[in-house]
């Protein structure tokens, strides 16, 4: 077992504490529901989004509840994220070993990055985006994002940052461009939810960002601290003061005019440094009577204000407020006021958001309901406030996520002008005695999508802009919010749970779809790095394409409400199922599986209950069954057995209706049983003797027969991989050398039990070799660090797609665990560049010929030499940044023999390339200048469905820039991608043709 000590959640709070205060609303609602025999509800819904709507709300907090239970340490009851900070440090110091080639071993697979770089809504979504009026078609999505600078070193506003909710940091140096160039910092970031950024007033090359999700839907993707850069964004390093538990969870980090800093922190008060974060200081004040610091600003007069407690129940409103003069030397017991006016601890304010213009400062005020209901003012710097005309409470879009989604910004040229963001964001220009809506998730308005974290006004170059972050993503207005437009092209940094290929690789080599949080499910269909298509809205889940019935897709929205498609993607159709009683069932992100075969869907009920329904494409007949599977706990993962019909896996883990789980049956005939008991002849206990019942098991997966299965699970402190070579009656822990993290999904590579691959909580992990506690495992060196929710494998052409949660789509085509093993590759980098390939050969005719290929991606190979008997060498002057190659051997009338694929990287850096094509929105021609690409380079022009619409090439000479016009006329309007590339690396830039 992993042992380790453990982090509180929420400063502090257990498990316990959290479900009385914020999520036993959630399992009151889900009790009392009956079991038996319920017929399909087909929903359209007339504005395409209002179950979506109206479910969607409860969606943070149910998010945040499943994640505690899939993640906690069962003997703690918390979730230890420092261990997760571990892991991210080892992951990294393994890859930076395997690029400087002391490694000692091959890359196991070749990994591309998908996407989306983009999105637009299809058909049979319903979601317009607020295009009636104002907004652009098809206004772009990324994900989730609390955390914006508009970096003051860059007086044209085109430098800024922004940071994504396990998405990590992002920067670009074109923000006014329609489609900005986004880069990420530092991959080793992709799993912190970077939740605030600041920059010093003092020096604005001393920047800071916070991390940890601080409000309670955290999705288990918490902090490392607080991260400092002292040359603008350049480097970054952790502080080390803040690699501690009160550092994990942070609503703020802002600078003074002196330089110093001051953190607001969930449990743990508000902190102060005044030696650039080496060391901190708490001063929260003494009258504050919680304990966490929701919010701090710094007016142009000096003075500091403070909004002191947080709550998500409706019976603990706690808000207090405070300011002081001397915020460089005040400490907990001196220097601090209250204002009169304000709610008070007995009030009725869960939380306040505030905002400063010199002696104005307005504070926006959630009821114990959690709903944005009033502005307060003080026109005295906090001295004094006076409570505005109050918000409609019977206005549904402000919502009851004020726990979660509250924003607020004054204009810094009118004390009168305030924007706030809850659902959507609301304006008012009378200081807050009302409000009018300013944008529109749905609806007849300017698009922004849902669910506001960050805003702020700008004005530069001559602009009144205004620049909004939220669930979907970042958005920008460059006229004082008349309009808004999207800044999300390229920012790739949605949160998948799921994902899957289709699974014939001839017909449909790049179809993927995957279920995205809070950003509907998606569909890529284009080679690369590619854009999608939203099919569904609201909160995308699982996912499922049988090879049975390949016409026949499904997507998820919450429960067990799903999203059919039969004609391969074209076009959607939800499908609710519901039960005497409350409406949902299942999990919040339900698992399910649907066996094409016989054209039924197995999915998760609640306790002890699996939901089928038969005849499932076919919604005019569809009828579903609740299925009751003794003992078993409430499901949590299912597989159907390759090899036998209707054999379904099950797994469960603990939710809202057991504290218990950690078991997994085989169902025989589960296509037809009304119920099932262990011992019936239909179900078999597979659970493993070393299994506790506080276990989450969250993937079951079948090897080359049923006699080899394996089964992850998704806690801390635990044995998270267990593998069976005889049908489960006996389990073996491999775990070997992992670090402490949830493993989320586990899959065989075809044909071979002894190796296995994961997806965890930092990126993907390999074995070479299944050996007990022995089994060696080493990060996948070409996938972000970054939380990995499922694997999926297309038999078809080995491929693998994995779906991440903030680093968008994944696929890697399998290497060295490709088949056949009559050939063995070696390869290594000489000390002159070239690549040195040697490999042995098991009986061997003297007629055979060794044709050795070669490839820049893993996928696509080319023939470079040829040996004949007695030669096994090879060697090949490396062209690229890293090549792959393998040897295939030919012998007269047998098939070809394909040995395994090795990488093989240069020891030279990529010469760096710059792109940039002008003006962006381009109309005839456009300019494009291209710098760093010494030599020959090419370029292609890809369009938003993937398709190569142009190409050419050019040669650079050192040090000079490359300029050519390039003839747009004959293009279509859209979006498109221009890619150049020289024999080292590449680079893309979007523009849109008007």
């Amino acid at each position: 077992m992993k042992t380790n000590r453990s982090l509180k959640l929420a400063g502090g709070i257990t498990l316990v504490a959290l479900l009385i205060a914020g999520g036993l609303f959630m399992i009151n609602t889900m009790k009392g529901k009956k079991a038996g025999i319920h017929s399909a509800v087909a929903s359209t819904p007339e504005n395409g989004e209002s179950e979506e709507d109206e479910e969607r709300y409860d969606g943070p907090m149910e998010r945040y509840m499943l994640e505690i239970y899939k993640t906690k340490d069962p003997a703690t009851g918390t979730v230890p994220v420092e261990r997760l900070w571990t892991a991210i440090n080892q992951a990294d110091e393994f890859k930076k070993q395997f690029n400087s080639g002391t490694a000692g071993r091959t890359e196991a697979v070749a990994w591309i990055e998908r996407g989306p770089m983009s999105d637009v809504v299809g058909p049979s979504n319903g979601n317009s985006r607020g295009q009636a009026i104002g907004s652009a078609p098809n206004t772009s999505t990324s994900g989730r994002i609390r955390a914006v600078l508009i970096d003051a070193s860059d007086a044209t506003g085109n430098t800024v940052w922004c940071g994504g909710v396990a998405g990590g940091l992002w920067k670009t140096t074109d923000f006014l461009n329609a489609s900005p160039t986004w880069t990420p910092v530092n991959d080793l970031f992709s799993n912190l939810a970077v939740s605030s950024i600041c920059q010093s007033p003092a020096n604005a090359l001393h920047m800071y960002f916070a991390t940890g999700e601080p409000t309670s839907n955290a999705d288990a993707v918490l902090g490392a601290g607080i991260w400092r850069s002292l040359d603008g964004g350049g480097t970054w390093t952790q502080l080390a003061s803040t690699n501690i538990t009160a550092f994990q969870r942070t609503f703020k980090v802002i600078c003074d005019a002196s330089g110093n800093v001051y953190a607001a922190l969930r449990g743990n008060g508000l902190r102060r440094s005044t030696d650039q974060g080496a060391n901190w200081t708490t001063i929260t004040p003494a009258a504050a009577v919680f304990t966490s610091c929701t919010d701090i600003e710094i007016s142009s007069t000096g003075r500091l204000h403070t909004s002191i407690g947080y709550s998500t129940a409706a019976a603990q409103p706690v808000s207090q407020y405070f300011y002081t003069d001397i915020p460089a030397t005040a400490t907990s017991a001196a220097g601090w006021n209250t204002g009169a006016g304000l709610p008070a601890v007995a009030g009725t304010a869960n939380r306040l958001e505030l905002a400063v213009l010199g002696s104005v400062v307005y504070a926006a005020a959630t009821n114990a309901s959690n709903i944005p209901y009033g502005i307060y003012r003080s026109a005295d710097g906090g001295v004094t406030w006076t409570k505005q005309n109050a918000i409609d409470l019977t206005n549904a879009q402000m919502a009851n996520q004020g726990w979660y989604n509250l924003s607020l910004a004054v204009d810094p040229t009118d004390a009168n002008d305030i924007m706030i963001g809850a659902f959507d964001a609301y304006r008012s220009t009378n200081g807050g005695s009302s409000v009018t809506r300013a944008t529109f998730w749905v609806g007849n308005g300017d698009y922004v999508h849902a669910d506001h974290h960050f805003v702020t006004y700008a004005f530069t170059g001559g602009e009144n802009r205004i620049l909004m972050a939220s669930d979907g993503g970042l958005f920008l207005s460059r006229d004082d919010g008349a309009t808004f437009i999207d800044r999300n092209v390229g920012l790739r940094i949605k949160q998948f749970y799921s994902g899957i290929m289709h699974p014939n690789s001839t017909t449909n080599p790049n179809y993927i779809i995957g279920g995205a949080q809070d950003n509907g499910t998606h569909q890529l269909n284009a080679a690369g790095l590619s854009n999608s298509v939203e099919v569904t809205g609201g909160d995308g889940a699982y996912v499922d394409i049988s090879p049975a019935l390949p016409t026949t897709h499904w997507g998820a929205y919450v429960f067990n409400r799903y999203r059919l498609s039969t004609n391969s993607g074209a076009n959607w159709t939800g499908i609710d199922w519901t039960i005497a009683g409350p409406s949902d069932f299942g999990r919040f992100i339900n698992p399910f599986v649907y066996d094409g075969t016989t054209n039924v869907l197995y999915g998760a009920g609640d306790l002890n209950i699996m939901h089928r329904i038969t005849n499932a494409n076919n919604t005019a007949a569809d009828v579903s069954t609740l299925v009751t599977l003794t003992g078993l706990f409430q499901p949590s993962a299912f597989k159907l057995s390759p090899y036998t019909a209707n054999r379904l896996y099950v797994g469960s883990g603990p939710g809202s209706f057991s504290a218990s789980g950690g078991r997994l049956y085989a169902v025989n005939n589960a296509n037809s049983i009304a119920s099932g008991a262990v011992g019936d002849g239909n179900v078999t206990n597979l659970t493993g003797a070393g299994w506790a019942a506080a276990w989450y098991l969250n993937c079951i997966n079948v090897g080359t027969s049923d006699n080899n299965l394996v089964a992850t699970f998704t806690n801390y402190g635990i044995s998270n991989v267990w593998v069976s070579t005889n049908g489960g009656a006996a389990w073996t822990a491999v775990d070997g050398n992992l670090p402490d993290v949830p493993v989320r999904w586990a899959l065989f590579p075809p044909g071979d039990n002894t190796k296995l691959i994961i997806a965890t909580e930092a990126g993907v992990y390999t074995t070479n070799l299944l050996n007990g506690a022995a089994t060696v495992w080493l990060p996948s060196t070409g996938f972000p660090t970054v939380r990995t929710d499922m694997l999926q494998l297309r038999a078809m052409d080995n491929m693998i797609v994995a779906a991440t949660h903030g680093r968008g789509m994944w696929t890697g085509n399998l290497l060295d665990v490709l088949p056949l093993n009559k050939l063995t590759l070696e390869g290594s980098l000489q000390s002159d560049g070239k690549a040195l390939l040697h490999w042995t050969a098991t009986d061997p005719t003297p007629d055979v010929k060794y044709r050795v290929q070669y490839s820049t991606d893993g996928i696509q190979f080319t023939q470079i030499a040829e040996t004949g008997f007695d030669i096994l060498t090879c060697k090949h002057n490396l062209l690229a940044s890293v090549g792959y190659y393998r040897v295939m051997g030919v012998e007269p009338n047998r098939a070809p023999v394909y040995s395994n694929i090795v990488s093989v990287r240069s020891n030279v850096s990529p010469k760096d390339l710059f792109v940039s094509i002008s003006p962006n929105l381009v109309q005839s021609s456009a300019r494009v200048e291209i710098n760093g690409a010494t030599g020959e380079y090419n370029w292609q022009i890809i369009a938003i469905d993937g398709k190569l619409v142009r190409a050419g090439k050019g040669t650079s000479t050192p040090g000079a820039t490359s300029l050519f016009t390039l003839n747009t006329e004959s293009l279509r309007p859209g979006t498109y991608r221009l890619i150049v590339s020289n024999n080292r690396t590449v680079k893309s830039t979007a523009f849109i043709k008007q």
